[in-house]
């Protein structure tokens, strides 16, 4: 089973700023002429799927060779951006989010987030960016036991919810 689900491996880097967008959500490919990424408001357009595979991984494959976790991800220590401000994100001053990572491919971790403030559950992507430093951990006891490919199937359910489109007021 081939999905059009993708990963985007790290952040764009140029011009002294780093731009974390799209990072923690799934990817979805179009081929209309030529290889079209979009995610969010973000839009990427490639000539081939070898270009397409040099910043993103598929589900398939991020999960083929990705390592089970099952333990709750906490950063132990904010990160500092380029403007000199603190990113709590993942650390346990962000709220009422709790995130089971489920499996690491190469720093990139896919995590089960649980908000039950907001009544938000869904899957997520915890970007390199927020492990490549090490300043990390995983804690709390095996927290969460599922499967590859019924993880994989319920992203590609959740992927592919059609969107909600709020309300709609009846004109008289």
């Amino acid at each position: 089973m081939v999905s059009n689900i993708y990963i985007k491996k790290d952040e764009d880097k140029g011009n002294n700023s780093i731009s974390l967008g799209g990072l923690s959500k799934f990817w979805h490919l179009k081929e209309d002429n030529g290889y079209v990424l979009t995610c969010d408001d973000f839009v990427k357009r490639y000539k081939s799927i070898d270009d397409v595979n040099k910043e993103f991984i598929s589900l398939e494959e991020f999960l083929k060779s990705a390592t089970y976790v099952g333990y709750q991800f906490q950063r132990t220590e904010p990160i500092k951006d380029l403007d000199d401000e603190f990113d709590s994100n993942y650390t346990r001053f962000n709220g009422y989010s709790v995130y089971i990572a489920l499996y690491e491919n190469e720093g990139i971790i896919l995590a089960y987030h649980m908000n039950s403030r907001f009544e938000q559950y869904d899957y997520v992507v915890i970007p390199k960016f927020y492990t490549k430093d090490g300043k990390y951990a995983f804690i709390g006891k095996d927290a969460f036991i599922s499967y590859k490919d019924i993880i994989y199937k319920q992203i590609i359910e959740q992927e592919n919810k059609s969107e909600d489109k709020g309300l709609v007021l009846k004109k008289d």
